[in-house]
C-alpha cells in the first residue's frame, strides 16, 4: 500500500481553524493519510506512540532539509525537560504535514487549532529541534516521498554559443610625424606604416598619442629621406609587408636634387 500524500494535504486543509485536540500530532497526521483504514507496519508496527518514532522507524529519511515536498511528514525531536509544570508531551516529539515551500499543516497551532506556518516557525513555538522529513509514514510509503526517490531525468546538455569577436586592430603608438622642409609634405614612420598626411592631420595625430611615444618635428630632406629608409628596413628585417612603391616615391620625393637616395 502506498499512502496518497494529495489526499492528505486536502484533508489536513480541511482541518484549519478547527480544533484539534493537544498533543494529538501523530493521530491527525495519521488521519490525514487515511486511517484508522490501515495500520502500521515494518519494524516499528505497534510501537508508534509518539511522533518521534515516525522518525525512529523512518526508512527514508531527509535530515535538517527546511523545504520538503508536499505531500510527506516532518518531524521534531523531543526535549530533555518538561517546558512546564505538568508537561509529559516533551519526549514524544512533533509531527505535521508539508504543502511546499517551507509550509506545513499542524495540530495546535499558535491559535489553539490545527493551522499552517513555517517548518522553522513551528521549531520556535513548541521549544523542540526540527530534525527533516521522511518518505514514509509508520511503515508505508507516500506518493509524496515515492516521487522524490525517483531518478530524476539527465538534465539536457545546454550548447553555449560564443560569438566570435574579430582582433583588435594593432594600433602603432611608436611613430615619428616628420615634415619635409623641402616639398613641405607631412609623414606618419612607423614600424609598419608610412602615410602622408595632410598639415590638420598631422597635429590630430600628433595630439591623440599620449606620452613620449611619438614626435613631431620638421627635418631636412635628407633626414627625413634616411628616417623612411630606415622604416623600409626595419620592416623588411621583420619580415612585415611594406609597399615599395609608396617608400620609393616618398624617397624620391624628399630627395634634394643634388642626391641621389639611398
Amino acid at each position: 500500500m502506498i499512502l496518497d500524500s494529495a489526499a492528505a494535504i486536502q484533508r489536513a486543509r480541511g482541518q484549519v481553524g478547527k480544533a484539534d485536540g493537544a498533543g494529538a500530532c501523530l493521530a491527525n497526521v495519521y488521519k490525514w493519510f487515511g486511517g484508522p483504514a490501515w495500520s502500521s507496519t515494518g519494524p516499528g508496527a505497534g510501537q508508534y506512540n509518539w511522533a518521534i518514532k515516525v522518525w525512529t522507524f523512518a526508512q527514508h529519511k531527509h535530515p535538517g532539509d527546511y523545504y520538503p515536498p508536499a505531500g510527506v511528514p516532518v518531524l521534531y525531536g523531543p526535549v530533555g525537560s518538561p517546558r512546564w509544570r505538568g508537561d509529559v508531551n516533551y519526549p514524544c516529539g512533533d509531527i505535521g504535514l508539508s504543502i511546499g515551500g517551507g509550509f506545513a499543516v499542524f495540530t495546535d497551532s499558535p491559535t489553539g487549532n490545527t493551522g499552517i506556518m513555517s517548518i522553522s516557525a513551528r521549531a520556535a513555538q513548541i521549544g523542540r529541534p526540527y530534525l527533516g522529513w521522511t518518505e514514509d509514514l509508520m511503515g508505508y510509503d507516500t506518493t509524496a516521498g515515492q516521487a522524490a526517490r525517483a531518478p530524476q531525468p539527465a538534465p539536457t546538455p545546454v550548447v553555449v554559443v560564443v560569438p566570435t569577436i574579430p582582433p583588435t586592430p594593432t594600433v602603432e603608438t611608436d611613430m615619428i610625424y616628420v615634415k619635409s622642409d623641402k616639398s613641405k609634405t607631412n609623414y606618419i614612420i612607423g614600424e609598419t606604416t608610412v602615410m602622408q598626411v595632410t598639415d590638420s592631420r598631422a597635429r590630430t595625430y600628433s595630439a591623440a598619442i599620449p606620452g613620449d611615444t611619438h614626435l613631431f618635428a620638421t627635418l631636412s630632406s635628407a633626414r627625413c629621406a634616411g628616417l623612411i629608409d630606415d622604416c623600409r628596413q626595419r620592416r623588411d628585417q621583420a619580415n612585415l609587408a611594406t609597399s615599395k612603391v609608396i617608400v620609393d616615391a616618398l624617397h624620391a620625393e624628399d630627395a634634394p636634387s643634388d642626391e641621389v637616395a639611398g
